[in-house]
């Protein structure tokens, strides 16, 4: 699945949708908790893609509480 995107820095917006779907998707970014210490999240865009019933318009509420990502050390 590939996806284009789009990042409106005057409102605030990340918007993306799936070369395979119709649907567009969009966070606001401004609704999110992104300060230090806040739990991650993340949003399931790969399982909630289905024609009926899946990911379209603003999608901000549908972020789930997440594990943090761990990434390797720079060498």
């Amino acid at each position: 699945m590939e996806w284009r995107t789009l990042v409106d820095l005057t409102h605030g917006l990340y918007v993306y949708e799936s070369t395979s779907r119709p649907h567009i998707v969009w966070v606001r970014m401004s609704e999110l908790d992104l300060s230090e210490g806040a739990p991650a999240l993340k949003l399931d865009l790969a399982n909630d893609t289905g024609l009926t019933g899946g990911l379209v318009g603003d999608v901000t509420d549908r972020f789930d509480r997440a594990a943090a990502m761990h990434f390797l050390p720079a060498r």
